[in-house]
């Protein structure tokens, strides 16, 4: 059986994959079904502003999901993508973007979340004083780190079940948030593109129905799995999904998971929240 992992160095990883007291904010982002086109959505956006404890939180948006059931993972033996079964989803709401390091930013200025300390590898996006990169996703957060700005801001890690619902926009058919058209540098911010981390949303090509963001690419994002889905060896790993700027097209389906040490610090791996 095949089986992705991730050490701590690119060229390891591109061998392996080959191939509280928060006011809420939302987004009220309504489709016309799962056969609808993204041409054909109706999208009402509320914005509020989310203060956890002081003025000096960050800005949140949200983009909420009804409950529901679909087919997660693929047909197949291979552990990186299977396997193929229907799962329950309850309804709920997905940070619109990947934490950025603006917000994240607001969450260590507090004392609560540790700057990250610098990269296993690389350069992340994290800069010590108010930079431009302030509108990219924060990278080379460890999992533990991505739980603590979670929990602050009024929520936790997305199950991969709720992640892998998201990125199919809600369990339509198909492995992307658009359904089946493999992703272009149009959509997506992978391998092939810029070969960097961009500023979030700026592909709106490739956003979900319900209107969140980089579902595919520009950061790998930490979610929770059960125990019972990781492999024999790869017990105390996490994992990561939806590919990001270092990864070929292959690992951005939403059925692809990439295991990873939790403590791992790397400059494609980043987080969104769920509440």
């Amino acid at each position: 059986m095949k089986r992705h992992t991730s050490g701590l160095t690119l060229t390891t990883l591109y061998a392996l994959i080959n191939l509280s007291g928060c006011l809420k904010t939302s987004a009220d982002v309504r489709g016309k079904g799962n056969d609808s086109q993204a041409g054909e959505m109706s999208v009402v956006i509320t914005e509020h502003t989310e203060w956890c404890r002081s003025d000096d939180c960050a800005q949140l948006q949200w983009s909420p999901l009804a409950a529901g059931s679909f087919l997660m993972g693929e047909r197949g033996d291979d552990l990186n993508r299977s396997p193929l079964e229907t799962v329950d989803v309850y309804p709920f709401d997905l940070l619109t973007s990947e934490v950025t390091v603006g917000q994240y930013r607001a969450c260590v200025s507090l004392g609560v979340c540790d700057a990250p300390s610098g990269c296993d590898e690389g350069e992340g996006t994290w800069t010590e004083e108010l930079a431009l990169s302030e509108g990219l996703p924060v990278s080379c957060v460890t999992f533990e780190e991505a739980q603590t700005f979670a929990s602050w801001a009024g929520g936790r890690l997305p199950t991969e079940a709720e992640w892998e619902y998201a990125s199919r926009s809600e369990g339509i058919e198909g492995l992307y948030p658009w359904g089946e058209r493999p992703p272009t540098c149009r959509d997506s911010n992978y391998l092939s593109c810029i070969q960097a981390p961009s500023p979030i949303c700026q592909l709106p090509d490739g956003h979900s129905y319900q209107g969140a963001c980089d579902l595919t690419g520009n950061l790998l994002e930490w979610v929770v799995t059960l125990e019972e889905r990781k492999p024999t060896g790869l017990e105390d790993f996490e994992v990561g999904k939806g590919g990001s700027w270092a990864h070929p097209v292959d690992a951005l389906s939403a059925s692809f998971r990439l295991y990873l040490p939790p403590e791992a610090r790397l400059p494609y791996v980043g987080f969104r929240v769920v509440r």
